[in-house]
C-alpha cells in the first residue's frame, strides 16, 4: 500500500494517510484531480456509480464509496484482500464520522 485517501464528493480531501511516501506531491491537489477523474468518467460511461478500481502502470487505484464521499487506496498491486479492506475502511468511515461530513 502507499497511501489512503477519503475524498468528498466535492473534491475536497476529508483524511489522508501515507504508508509509503513516494513523490512530493499536495494531497489536496491530488485528491480533487481523482474526484475530477472519477466524475468525468462517470460521466462519459453515464454510469450511477463509480469507479472502482483502475491501473495505470505499476500502479492500482481502488475505490470505495460511502454516501457523500470515497475512500481512495493506491498501491502497487490490486490484491482482492485490499479492495475488501477499503470497503470496510469506507463502511466504518461512515458510520462514526458520516452524520457529521
Amino acid at each position: 500500500m502507499l497511501e489512503l485517501y477519503v475524498i468528498h464528493n466535492n473534491g475536497l480531501l476529508l483524511y489522508y494517510h501515507a504508508f509509503v511516501h513516494t513523490v512530493n506531491l499536495d494531497e489536496h491537489l491530488t485528491a480533487a484531480g481523482i474526484a475530477g477523474i472519477q466524475s468525468l468518467l462517470q460521466e462519459i460511461i453515464q454510469s450511477p456509480s463509480g469507479l472502482s478500481s483502475l491501473s495505470i502502470g505499476e500502479i492500482n487505484i481502488m475505490f470505495a464509496h460511502g454516501e457523500c464521499f470515497t475512500g481512495v487506496l493506491i498501491t502497487k498491486r490490486a490484491y482482492r484482500v485490499l479492495l475488501a479492506k477499503i470497503k470496510d475502511f469506507v463502511e466504518l468511515f461512515q458510520i462514526v464520522l458520516g452524520p457529521d461530513i
